[in-house]
């Protein structure tokens, strides 16, 4: 029985794009536009199904099927948008968690979505957060002063 482990490096660009690097050589895969152009803030792989999500400037999430083993390896699966800007997002089963802020009106908030019914369920007012939502825990990677990247690594594997 032979077990294949193929590592991907996703990365989310302040120029809205995501782009899938392979692990050994460095080289680009694939790379594709997302978020209107706006900053990515935030990026989450799941191996288990696949799928990746991003959140971006744009208050939108994405939700991205990946072909670890195809050229055109990623493909827009869904997209949610959001009345604040997303900056933490969070996947089980079918249950799409999204942490919105807006510090300037004071707006801490989870919604939460299921993809499968496309059905949308918020909190009553009195349970937002009332002030930062913490726990985002993607890698930051500075490859320039002015180019600033969000990384998350997919990992297959394969019996």
């Amino acid at each position: 029985m032979c077990v294949c482990v193929r590592f991907l490096v996703i990365l989310g660009h302040r120029s809205g794009g995501i782009s899938v690097m392979q692990m050994h050589s460095g080289n680009v895969q694939y790379r594709v536009s997302a978020h209107n152009g706006q900053d990515v803030h935030c990026i989450r792989a799941y191996p288990d199904t696949n799928c990746i999500l991003t959140a971006g400037e744009d208050r939108s999430v994405l939700v991205w099927r990946v072909f670890p083993h195809a050229q055109d390896c990623v493909s827009l699966q869904v997209s949610v948008f959001c009345a604040h800007t997303p900056v933490c997002v969070a996947m089980l089963d079918s249950l799409l968690t999204i942490c919105l802020q807006q510090p300037q009106s004071a707006t801490f908030s989870l919604v939460q979505y299921d993809l499968n019914t496309h059905t949308r369920t918020d909190h009553p007012p009195h349970h937002d957060h009332s002030s930062t939502i913490t726990g985002n825990t993607h890698l930051h990677l500075n490859q320039t002063l002015t180019m600033t990247m969000c990384c998350d690594i997919l990992l297959e594997v394969r019996m």
